[in-house]
C-alpha cells in the first residue's frame, strides 16, 4: 500500500497524544503494531521521484527523475532500460497495479501493462478529483499555458478530461464513485480471482490523501466537532480522507484473510513523501521540519511498516531504527519472493 502525501504525524501510531486535531487510522495502527515499524524510513520529497525509486530500486540520480513531477503533457518518464519491481519477481507471479501511476504515460510502452504488470486500473498523472476522476486544476497540473488551454478546450467541447483508465480502456463507468473505494474494490477483486491460484504482487497506490481533498460529509463533520476550529476545515477533511483510506486497507486485508492468502502474505505500507501542512494541504509532519517538496525531514521521512504472519514472534511489534530508503523495497520484496536481484542502488 502506498499513500499519497501522508505525513509523519498522519497515522495514529506516530501521532502525539498530547496534540489536538489528530487523525484516526485504526486499521493501519493495528497492522503496524503487529508488524515492524520503520522509524527511519526515507523517501523522495515529491511524487514521481519517489514512485520511480520504489518501482525501479534505483535512486533518482540513477534514473534521471530527480527534477520534479510528470505533468499531463510530459513526454518523459522512468527510462525504459530500468526493469521494474514486477519484472524482478519469479515468473510464476501475477502482478497488478491499482491507483496512481505517475512515472510515465506518453506512449503505450511506458504504461504499467508494458512494464511488468498484468493489469492496471487507475490514473496516470498527479491528481484527480475523487468522484469525477477528472484531472484537477489545469493550472496546477500543467507546466505551461498551452497544456492548460488544451485541457480547458477539451472540457468546453464536451470531451472528457478524466484521467481514469485500465482493463482495456477509459473507465467512465466508475464516474461518481469515490476513488479510494474503487481502488479497494479492484484490489479485492484481484485477490478473490487470483490469490488461490498464483503467487501475487499487488501494488495499491491510493491517491489519498493528496488534494483535492474530498470525503464523506459525516466523517468530515465528526472530525470538525472533535478538532479545534479551522478557517476552512482542511485538517478535518484531510483526516476524513485518511480514515476512508484506512477503511479501504482494512477491506483489502480482510479479503486476504477470507481467501486464505493472508497466512503467506507480506503487507507493506508507506507514504510516497511528506505532507503539505497547515491549511494549504491539511497534513502534519510533526515533529519534523518542512514538508513535501523540501529535503527537510518533514518532506522525506514518512510512516512505513512491514506486516506479516510469517514474522517471528519476537519481531512483531518491533521498531526498526536503521535506515531504510524507498529504493530498498525492490530488492527486499524480491528477496522475500525468492528472487536474487541486484537492483543497483537499493539493498535488501
Amino acid at each position: 500500500f502506498l499513500a499519497d502525501d501522508l505525513g509523519f504525524d498522519d497515522v495514529g501510531y506516530n501521532s502525539d497524544p498530547t496534540l489536538t486535531n489528530r487523525v484516526s487510522t485504526p486499521v493501519i495502527d493495528a497492522l503496524a503494531d503487529a508488524g515492524v515499524k520503520l522509524s527511519r524510513y526515507y523517501t523522495q520529497p515529491d511524487c514521481t521521484p519517489a514512485r520511480a525509486a520504489l518501482l525501479s530500486g534505483k535512486y533518482p540520480a540513477t534514473t534521471g527523475l530527480y527534477h520534479g513531477v510528470l505533468n499531463p503533457q510530459s513526454a518523459w518518464g522512468l527510462p525504459l532500460e530500468h526493469a521494474l519491481l514486477p519484472e524482478a519477481l519469479p515468473g510464476a507471479y501475477r502482478s497488478h497495479a491499482v491507483g496512481k501511476w505517475h512515472v510515465g504515460h506518453s506512449s503505450a510502452k511506458r504504461l504499467p501493462e508494458s512494464r511488468g504488470f498484468d493489469s492496471f486500473l487507475g490514473f496516470y498523472g498527479a491528481m484527480i478529483d475523487y468522484s469525477t476522476h477528472e484531472i484537477h486544476d489545469h493550472d496546477l497540473a500543467c507546466a505551461g499555458d498551452a497544456c492548460a488551454a488544451a485541457l480547458a478546450d477539451c472540457q468546453v467541447r464536451g470531451s472528457t478530461v478524466a484521467d481514469f483508465s485500465g482493463l482495456g480502456g477509459g473507465r467512465r463507468d466508475y464516474d461518481g464513485m469515490y476513488a479510494t473505494d474503487v481502488f479497494a474494490d479492484r484490489a479485492v477483486d484481484v485477490i478473490e480471482a487470483e490469490a488461490a491460484d498464483h503467487p501475487l504482487f499487488l501494488y495499491v497506490a491510493f491517491n489519498a490523501v493528496h488534494g483535492p481533498l474530498e470525503a464523506d460529509e459525516a466523517d468530515v463533520a465528526a472530525f470538525e466537532a472533535a478538532f479545534l476550529p479551522e478557517s476552512d476545515s482542511t485538517r478535518a477533511t484531510f483526516a476524513a480522507v485518511a480514515l476512508a483510506m484506512d477503511r479501504a486497507i482494512g477491506r483489502v486485508v480482510d479479503a486476504l484473510k477470507a481467501t486464505g492468502a493472508y497466512e503467506n502474505a507480506l503487507v507493506v505500507f508507506a507514504s510516497d513523501n511528506g505532507a503539505i501542512p497547515g491549511q494549504a494541504g491539511g497534513g502534519s509532519n510533526w515533529p519534523l521540519r518542512g514538508g513535501k517538496f523540501s529535503a527537510w525531514e518533514g518532506g522525506v521521512r514518512v510512516p512505513a511498516f512491514v506486516h506479516s504472519p510469517l514474522l517471528p514472534a519476537h519481531m512483531r511489534g518491533a521498531v526498526y531504527d536503521g535506515l531504510f530508503h524507498v529504493a530498498d523495497w525492490l530488492p527486499t520484496i524480491a528477496a522475500a519472493a525468492g528472487a536474487a536481484v541486484d537492483s543497483g542502488d537499493g539493498v535488501s
